[in-house]
């Protein structure tokens, strides 16, 4: 007897689904005005709509989202001058290789990052300074100031140099991977708060200015107006910092009170939405990362 593809692919498909069982929860769309992605009060696109209910969503029990305010840390001070703010560990999480960080650099002093088998994403929240980043086998030194953003091969050499007259702050996220990177890779960008990308009645997005990360994809900076929700949405592994106001994420059907200062790490295809329950817009810092 022969098989046909589609029904070999069809018994696979069964097979794994048993196998999750024990640890999955199926959540099949019922309402479609309760589902959203990348769109609010649930303004969902049919296709979208459509394909959630093909791939019924599995969810696993134990990939919780975990949440950390740098205020409810207590630093590590490794190097005179330096304050690293340990907000998510890769070992909180299910594919354990992202990390998140707020780095505070003195006045005067050099931060070198220590190399690792991965990538580097750095915003700047205020402070001016040199990073100086050795790439096609020169020193070359590049501006920071507020809002500068970047992604880094961990294989690659530099260094940040606070010159101003204040504390450094930084968003640092790492992402541990296998990729291979050459001398050319990495980016160094600017956030454009004056033009946004997508700009809708109560909620906009912009741009950070910088790509072709193999794995840290879709950074940006995102605000929406009090009182707003997105609508229910799942997509690939989220780290977002939140920079102003005050929320809520909703995460697998759990709760997390948000503030200024707070990072959020989302597991893979986890169904979440963001609330802004404050009375000023709710801004944050956003990016995917690819499987």
């Amino acid at each position: 007897m022969t098989l046909s593809f589609q029904t070999v692919l069809s018994s696979l498909i069964e097979v794994s689904l048993t196998a999750l069982e024990s640890r999955a929860t199926i959540a099949p769309v019922e309402d479609s005005a309760l589902f959203a992605s990348e769109y609010f009060d649930g303004e969902v696109p049919p296709k979208k709509i459509e394909y959630w209910k093909q791939s019924k969503r599995i969810y696993m029990a134990d990939d919780n989202s975990v949440v950390r305010n740098w205020r409810d840390v207590q630093p590590k001070s490794d190097f005179p001058g330096i304050k690293e703010y340990e907000l998510i560990t890769s070992e909180e999480t299910p594919a354990k290789r992202v990390d998140v960080s707020l780095l505070i650099i003195e006045p005067g002093i050099t931060y070198k990052p220590e190399e690792f088998a991965g990538e580097a994403f750095y915003y700047f929240l205020a402070g001016n300074g040199i990073l100086m980043w050795n790439r096609l086998n020169s020193d070359l030194p590049f501006l920071i100031d507020n809002d500068t953003v970047g992604w880094l091969p961990g294989s690659h050499t530099y260094r940040f140099e606070n010159t101003g007259e204040g504390p450094m702050r930084c968003l640092a996220v790492t992402c541990k991977t296998n990729e291979t990177y050459g001398m050319r890779d990495g980016s160094i960008g600017k956030l454009n708060t004056l033009s946004p990308m997508i700009r809708k009645v109560a909620d906009s997005m912009y741009s950070t200015g910088v790509s072709d990360a193999p794995k840290i994809r879709g950074s940006g900076y995102q605000v929406f107006a009090p009182g707003r929700a997105q609508g229910l949405h799942l997509h690939d592994e989220e780290v977002l910092y939140l920079v102003r106001g005050q929320g809520k994420l909703i995460s697998a059907g759990k709760e997390y009170e948000l503030k200024a200062g707070s990072a959020a790490h989302t597991p893979l295809n986890i169904e979440h939405r963001l609330i802004n329950t404050g009375h000023d817009m709710f801004g944050y810092i956003v990016l995917e990362l690819a499987p």
